[in-house]
Parts: structure tokens; C-alpha cells; sequence
């Protein structure tokens, strides 16, 4: 039996294309279990996953203030209807519906992505921003934008797809985006483009930075494409949304510990306003954060996703 205190708790699931986290934790971010599965696309068995979850950490329903799902995809946040993810398999899905017939706490979804930028700023490198860019570099590549303490999701709730951003290159090669397939940025610099980029070599995206590191030519010449267009597409963000602090999760950020410093210098000299680029600090476990977050300061008290200065203690 797992010990718990007496305050009361939200659930966090970041539901990814290959895993599923699932952790609990008090409103000052201090979490008393978590748990690590398999991923899968069948609503059935992710609802059995988290009974399990709540069997293991024996609270009463009674202490749970709500539960965040973060899904990857195209999600309307008020109706909890998945209009298209891929990585899941779902089309036009209202999992909102699904969750809360099932439990009698609120459960609320989002984009995946969105909470990780909210679980970054609550306890990771983002130091409760106001104004911070979130960007993500899995298998594919999104991001999430917190502008003047608001999370913003914008009119189809897409704000932020950073991997569907275009340059001239893509215009002059007709590089279109398909809702459906991979945007024309992550096509560029996602963990799927270097798994491809480096199949000749016989290695990993992990190992491509490692060989990168020991000034292996053809490693060399992979990584400062992808150094160039990331600065690009951060320095164009930074134009335009001033954010005080630009921070890269997802897989890949967790090899580019080599290539921090190549990528704060580029984007320096490609835009005049003065940012802060850094890797994340929760990593993969960003996104559970974000929806517990999510729960405590703003689901339950502000619908307009006006962010809260609230400290991890």
C-alpha cells in the first residue's frame, strides 16, 4: 500500500504513441506514484490501465480534484472530441466522453504538448514565465505558445503546430502539409527524419549526436542542417511572439545537450530580440506534470486558461 497524505490530488496521463504516464501528485507537484506502459490505441484497455493506476496507489475518489489527459493529435479542448491523431489511431473521437462516463471526477483533455509547455513552466526551466515557447522533437514535432500568462490554443485549438511551419525552400519545392502525414518542419528535424537520415549508417538518432560529438564527418553534416533549420524556425517564433524563454523536450532534446550552446548562438544572430533557449528539465514526464497543473489552477478555477503563479514548494 502506497502512503498518502491528506491533501487532495490530480491524476495526470500523457497518452504518447509508444508509452503512457501515468502519475498522481498534490497541488504543490510532490508525487506519490507514477507508472510507466506500453501505449495503445484501444479506449477499452487505457481505461483498465488507469483503474489498475488507481488500485496501486489506494485513494478514495473522494481526494482526486480531477484528472488531465494529454493525447497527441488534433484535439478540441471544451469538447474532449480528438479530430485526428495519427499516433493513436482516432478520427473524430470524443474520448472526453469515454473518460468521464467512467469516473466521477471532471477529466479534461488537451493536446499533449500544451500540458507539457504547462508542467515546464509549473516546476521545469521555464521559472513560471508568462511569456514562454514550448517545442517538441519526437517522432514528429509540435510546440505550444503561453503568451501574457495564457496558454493559447487559438481558433481550432492548433496554436502551436510548429511542425507545419513552411519556409522558401518548401514553397519553391511545392512541400505541402497534410493534416494527416508530417508537416513540412518535421520533415526537417524530427526524430522519424533522423531515424531515416542516419539508416545508411546503421545507427541511432542517440548515436547520430554521439558521432557528431567525435567530429564524424557525415554526422556532422546531418546535425548542422538540423542546428540551421531548428535556429530558423526558432528565431522566427521569437519574432513574433517575444517569448521570454524558449524550451525544447520531446525524445531528441534529451541527445542535444551537445548542440544547446551551436543553437542559442544562431538564434541570437538571426533575431534582435533577446530570448532564453533551453532543454527541458522534466523531459518525458513534462506532460503528466502539465495536466496535474492543469487540475489544480486553471481547469478548476479559470476557464479563460489564465495562468496562476503557483510554486512547486
Amino acid at each position: 500500500m502506497i502512503i498518502k497524505d491528506k491533501k487532495k490530488y490530480a491524476i495526470g496521463v500523457d497518452i504518447g504513441g509508444t508509452k503512457i504516464l501515468l502519475m498522481i501528485a498534490n497541488k504543490f507537484g510532490k508525487v506519490i506514484h507514477k507508472k510507466k506502459v506500453d501505449s495503445t490505441g484501444d479506449l477499452n484497455d487505457i481505461l483498465k490501465i488507469i483503474d489498475v493506476f488507481l488500485d496501486e496507489v489506494n485513494i478514495g475518489i473522494n481526494e482526486i480534484v480531477g484528472m488531465g489527459i494529454g493525447v497527441p493529435g488534433e484535439i478540441n479542448s471544451l469538447d474532449g472530441i480528438v479530430r485526428v491523431s495519427v499516433q493513436m489511431g482516432w478520427k473524430d473521437t470524443n474520448i472526453k466522453e469515454v473518460f468521464s462516463d467512467r469516473y466521477a471526477f471532471p477529466v479534461y483533455i488537451k493536446n499533449d504538448v500544451n500540458f507539457s509547455a504547462l508542467g515546464e513552466r509549473w516546476i521545469g526551466n521555464g521559472d513560471n514565465s508568462d511569456n514562454l515557447v514550448y517545442i517538441s522533437i519526437g517522432t514528429g514535432v509540435g510546440g505550444a505558445i503561453i503568451a501574457n500568462g495564457h496558454l493559447i490554443e487559438g481558433y481550432n485549438f492548433s496554436a502551436g503546430e510548429l511542425g507545419y511551419i513552411v519556409d522558401k525552400d518548401d514553397f519553391d519545392k511545392e512541400s505541402i502539409n497534410d493534416l494527416e502525414g508530417f508537416g513540412s518542419l518535421e520533415r526537417k528535424i524530427s526524430g522519424h527524419t533522423l531515424t531515416q537520415k542516419v539508416s545508411e549508417m546503421g545507427i541511432s538518432p542517440e548515436e547520430l549526436f554521439i558521432e557528431f560529438k567525435k567530429g564524424e564527418q557525415s554526422a556532422v553534416d546531418i546535425i548542422e542542417v538540423f542546428i540551421r533549420d531548428l535556429s530558423i524556425a526558432i528565431a522566427n517564433l521569437v519574432s513574433t511572439l517575444n517569448p521570454e524563454f524558449v524550451i525544447i523536450g520531446g525524445g531528441v532534446s534529451e541527445s542535444m545537450h551537445c548542440i544547446i550552446d551551436q543553437i542559442i548562438t544562431c538564434v541570437n544572430r538571426l533575431t534582435i530580440f533577446p530570448t532564453n533557449v533551453k532543454l527541458s528539465k522534466l523531459g518525458g514526464e513534462a506532460g503528466a506534470y502539465g495536466c496535474i497543473y492543469y487540475v489544480f489552477f486553471e481547469a478548476t478555477e479559470d476557464t479563460t486558461s489564465s495562468i496562476k503563479k503557483v510554486r512547486s514548494k
